[in-house]
């Protein structure tokens, strides 16, 4: 991933870039959530450190979903293998006054657990039906 700075001046304009990068995530995913997993204040550095994951269903993989609607039971486990995560960590610089003065998203990275996951039950998989010789 390459590094991209953007500096931003005033409230609209970094409202305008939450928003554009709110347009571009709900083309990447469907029924986004964003969840906080730990929030961090550091008073010596005065700022806030926020660890984030969105989550959602994979656009390209919806028609596999569709797929799996004609089989009601199990949709459920068919709509969990299709979610995506991106996971990231946001830096707040605060000023004295308690005004965000710059804020730095690090590491965003797409959660590879289940891609993992599942390259490991293939593997598996494939043991155990392989044939054995004695």
């Amino acid at each position: 991933m390459h590094d991209l700075k953007v500096i931003l001046k005033g409230a609209g304009s970094y409202a305008l870039a939450l928003f554009w990068i709110r347009t571009k995530l709900n083309f990447k995913l469907m029924n986004v959530t964003i969840t906080l997993l730990k929030t961090t204040i550091d008073e010596e550095s005065d700022c806030v450190k926020i660890r984030w994951r969105a989550s959602g269903l994979s656009n390209k993989s919806f028609v596999g979903v569709l797929k799996g609607w004609k089989k009601p039971k199990d949709v459920a486990g068919n709509i969990r293998d299709y979610i995506e995560s991106i996971d990231g960590l946001s830096t707040f610089y605060v000023r004295g006054d308690g005004r965000i003065h710059k804020h730095r998203v690090d590491r965003v990275m797409v959660d590879e657990d289940k891609e993992l996951a599942a390259s490991l039950k293939k593997k598996k998989l494939a043991a155990a039906t392989a044939p054995v010789s004695v």
